[in-house]
């Protein structure tokens, strides 16, 4: 029996995760080929029993399927449209755009004060009321530089990235689930 399905795929560390959603089918696998043979396989195995026992699959939406973002084993329905989102998260931007102007002001008003106290010569006052001046006086500062301090510097930077670069990668979101059509050397499904 061959049947017309839809299904999800991912991958995640080196294993895929397919799923059959209209007929309540996971597969976790470490090859594609055999994650799809196996999701096929069970899937019929699903849809014989079902047959037999007469009983007929309502029509499911396939859109709003999606992972979880925390773990790969739980599974989330989420129905909202893009108005849905949008209506949701209004409040909450219009709340980041008004703190955010806020914090502006206040960092701005302390920055003034706190050059003002320095003088007027001081590198915070002269980044506020001449920026373009004050980067070209940090140009020729850096031209200045003897070139053992510019290679320390540039060692202390590789250091700083190479301990940041673990934490960027643990804070990426994870990729989307891709569709049947986009993975290499999948089956063609509906």
């Amino acid at each position: 029996m061959s049947l017309d399905f839809s299904f999800v795929a991912r991958k995640h560390k080196g294993k895929y995760t397919l799923v059959a959603k209209k007929y309540g089918v996971v597969v976790r696998a470490g090859e594609l080929l055999k994650a799809t043979k196996e999701l096929q396989e069970r899937v019929e195995a699903v849809a014989r029993e079902l047959h037999e026992a007469g009983v007929s699959l309502p029509a499911v939406e396939e859109d709003g399927f999606a992972f979880d973002r925390n773990t790969d084993s739980q599974l989330r329905h989420d129905n909202m449209s893009g108005r849905g989102i949008a209506l949701e998260y209004w409040f909450f931007f219009s709340k980041l755009v008004v703190v955010l102007i806020f914090v502006a002001v206040i960092v701005l008003a302390e920055t003034a004060l706190l050059s003002e106290f320095l003088g007027p010569r001081s590198p915070i006052g002269m980044l506020l009321r001449h920026p373009v001046e004050f980067l070209v006086q940090m140009g020729d500062r850096a031209e200045a530089m003897p070139p053992n301090e510019v290679d320390q510097l540039k060692l202390a930077i590789r250091k700083i990235v190479a301990k940041a670069a673990p934490l960027v990668e643990e804070a990426k979101f994870p990729p989307p689930a891709v569709s049947p059509s986009a993975l290499p050397d999948a089956p063609k499904t509906k």
